[in-house]
């Protein structure tokens, strides 16, 4: 009987200690969802503050898509044909000359010669849409930087100062705070890259075609901006690379 009591007395000290010891753990887990919830909402709000959030990158992915098959159906349009204009009717040498001053390839001047080249006409189209629009719209921040004609984009995808995350940051708040300037200097860009793209198609098209391709091209570029313009406050610019996009930092 007293070996049973001794054994029943130890198994309440046992029990009691567990209690204890459970309820050490359970003030303990309480301090940490405490914790976790001070860290995100600190989290939140610095999120709010710096304003970079995160790329949904089936959105993304789904928009690049539909700006692939615009593009198609553009140049299919237009240029449907088995190879170029004939010599005759092609300029000689037709010079492409890029004086944006924003942008990291705003120096390049390419000369193009529309009467050596033999390929399908819509290939081609594509090809020189697609150029201009990776070099002037699909870029990360408009607004020129102190550092003479370089954009701030260019600049700070050369900044070995700050890590990407911090770029995102600037970038994104540099957006923020002159959103109506990078949106007229983006428009800038998108109307200089339509004229001068109309320009440069210009022996491939009927000249009563000129001012229904310029409309089409700048709704392109119009939609083009729209998609990519969430990546502009974003800190994804790596998984561009999913999309076949240089990296810009």
């Amino acid at each position: 009987m007293q070996e049973l009591e001794r054994g029943t007395k130890g198994a309440e000290e046992n029990m009691l200690q567990c209690q204890r010891r459970l309820e050490e753990q359970i003030m303990k887990n309480r301090k940490l969802q405490t914790i976790l919830e001070e860290s995100d909402f600190h989290l939140r709000t610095l999120n709010l503050d710096i304003d970079v959030g995160e790329v949904d990158l089936d959105v993304l992915r789904n928009g690049f898509q539909s700006m692939e098959k615009r593009l198609k159906v553009l140049s299919s349009k237009f240029f449907e044909s088995s190879t170029t204009t004939e010599p005759s009717k092609a300029h000689e040498n037709t010079e492409h000359v890029r004086t944006s001053n924003y942008g990291p390839l705003s120096q390049s001047i390419f000369p193009l010669s529309y009467a050596n080249i033999m390929c399908p006409r819509e290939l081609l189209a594509q090809s020189i849409i697609a150029n201009r629009l990776s070099a002037d719209i699909l870029t990360p921040v408009c607004l020129p930087s102190p550092m003479g004609r370089m954009g701030i984009g260019e600049a700070l995808e050369r900044s070995s100062a700050i890590r990407p995350r911090q770029k995102a940051i600037l970038r994104s708040l540099l957006v923020t705070a002159f959103e109506s300037e990078e949106v007229r200097l983006r428009n800038e860009l998108l109307t200089t890259a339509v004229s001068d793209i109309s320009h440069e198609l210009e022996p491939l098209l009927q000249s009563q075609e000129i001012q229904n391709l310029k409309e089409e091209l700048h709704r392109f570029f119009v939609f083009a901006a729209n998609v990519w313009k969430p990546v502009q406050r974003s800190q994804r610019w790596r998984e561009m690379h999913d999309f076949g996009i240089p990296a810009v930092i």
